[in-house]
């Protein structure tokens, strides 16, 4: 082979080596010498991993996540994770239901200590650890942290050692999730974002440092204690059944967050819409039939701008119905949320609004919609609760909201105008001045009915016989009777 053959072998060579090694640099570059995965909940947890440059400290295969685990049953947890677990809303019942673990999606609301071994490996992998998971088990289930002792006032400072509390004391659990955790915080400490909603529910500045119920912005029962209640409020928490332990653990239980999403409101887009039903034995249930009925039933005032949550009057049912039918406006015969006179009238009104309207329901287009969940078919009876509403030409129900998950109104005889309004939140609910907020209620002085108050995007529904309207979650709304009319309702609770 001659030198000029020679060169160009070699310089034929060398260009060979440099593709490949021009190749290898980009496939390096495409690809960091150490991996990583993203985090399987929330989107924090990969800014804590970064790619090495040594090969040396990449560490080993990320192991498989477990298939599944199983949960130690609540009576083998500690009190701490008991008590911990309960105060997000887990509880004995609702936590033996959820001991298969199948994936880390299972384990968002359970606290390191109580992870089963096998996940525990897996997220420590991952980057957790117990400090970071429990963080986030309190963020998920929607608490907010105080400031650190060393960022409170002198003040403040001074008014939690007279309390008790110290320094340790304060920085080892600053969370808050209910009123429980923050009441012994004074106004100016508790976070923004929970301090926003006191004020929604109606506290102030003074009446939570005085811890004085009667100095709130409006009347709210569900942050009243026993005591604080009126007379004839808390007669009829006993007439319906409740004790002071019954009715505490009742109004602080519907703040702290549930897990099990069955009775969850279906959380549909706002769109209220008459639907017709035809149920015959329902419909059944007319004036004719009621005025046969010697049962008291309990009276309310028909007045458009406040609540009716108190009765003015007791009267027989079929003497009442002739009064209607008389031109009686000024009382309104209402029976729902289990008061003392729906107990009467289960055997022939309730148990078959229960049962015919439920079908009916079932068997609509709120299934296949989305607004009535299948999951909800499988409820006992104790998840759902009927009500009766019966007035007169021109009586009315003031503006007002409820907590109920689902809530269907079916009418059998007459006509009712229902005035709806989406609420969307917080901002919402006070926009409107809330006047007095009972147990599963709030109600406004706004008279929504005269079309002069009614804000943009407000829906007017006029809904006659053998026809319903669903009212969604916290929807606000008011009712006007256009004719002497009989009306039921099913709702979840």
């Amino acid at each position: 082979m001659n030198k000029t053959s020679r060169a160009l072998l070699l310089l034929l060579s060398l260009a060979t080596l440099g593709a490949v090694f021009v190749a290898a640099k980009d496939v390096l570059a495409a690809a960091p010498l150490c991996s990583t995965s993203d985090h399987p909940i929330g989107d924090s947890a990969g800014d804590n991993e970064t790619a090495s440059d040594d090969t040396s400290t990449c560490p080993p295969p990320e192991p498989p996540a477990p298939l599944t685990c199983e949960l130690d049953e609540w009576d083998d947890l500690t009190e701490t994770s008991q008590w911990l677990h309960a105060r997000i809303g887990w509880y004995e019942d609702e936590w033996d239901e959820h001991l298969q673990v199948k994936n880390v999606k299972d384990l968002e609301f359970v606290f390191w200590n109580d992870v089963c071994e096998e996940f525990k490996t897996f997220l420590t992998h991952q980057g957790w650890t117990q400090e970071s998971w429990n963080e986030q088990v309190h963020q998920r289930a929607g608490a907010c942290q105080v400031r650190k002792w060393s960022e409170l006032s002198e003040q403040s400072q001074a008014e939690y050692e007279e309390q008790g509390l110290t320094e340790d004391e304060w920085n080892s659990d600053r969370w808050i999730h209910n009123r429980d955790d923050a009441d012994a915080i004074l106004w100016e400490d508790i976070c923004d974002s929970y301090r926003e909603q006191l004020q929604a529910r109606g506290w102030n500045e003074e009446a939570w440092n005085d811890d004085d119920g009667t100095k709130m912005t409006f009347y709210n029962e569900a942050e009243l204690d026993w005591e604080e209640l009126s007379e004839d409020r808390r007669q009829q928490f006993i007439n319906d059944g409740f004790t002071e332990r019954k009715y505490q653990r009742s109004m602080r239980g519907t703040e702290a967050g549930s897990h099990n999403d069955i009775l969850a409101p279906a959380g549909k887009p706002f769109d209220p819409r008459v639907l017709s039903l035809a149920v015959p034995e329902v419909q059944a249930l007319n004036f004719t039939h009621l005025a046969t009925l010697d049962i008291e039933v309990g009276l309310v005032d028909s007045i458009p701008d406040e609540d009716s949550e108190s009765f003015v009057e007791i009267a027989p049912l079929g003497e009442y119905v002739k009064r209607v039918q008389a031109g009686e406006k000024h009382t309104y015969a209402q029976m729902e949320d289990n008061d003392r006179f729906t107990g009467k009238l289960w055997n022939p009104i309730g148990s078959k609004v229960m049962k015919y309207l439920g079908a009916a329901i079932e068997s609509s287009e709120l299934v296949t919609n989305g607004h009535y969940k299948r999951e909800w078919m499988d409820l006992d009876n104790d998840a759902y609760d009927w009500a009766m509403f019966l007035g007169g030409k021109g009586t009315k129900t003031a503006m007002h909201f409820d907590t109920d998950a689902f809530s269907f109104l079916y009418v059998v005889e007459g006509k009712k105008r229902v005035v709806m309004l989406e609420n969307t939140g917080l901002v919402n609910e006070t926009r409107f001045n809330v006047s007095s907020f009972f147990h599963g209620s709030a109600w406004t002085d706004l008279n929504i009915l005269e079309p002069k108050n009614q804000p943009e995007g407000t829906v007017v529904m006029d809904v006659g016989p053998g026809q319903g309207v669903m009212i969604p979650h916290r929807a606000w709304h008011s009712v006007e009777n256009l004719e002497h009319t009989i009306a039921y309702a099913l709702r979840i609770m």
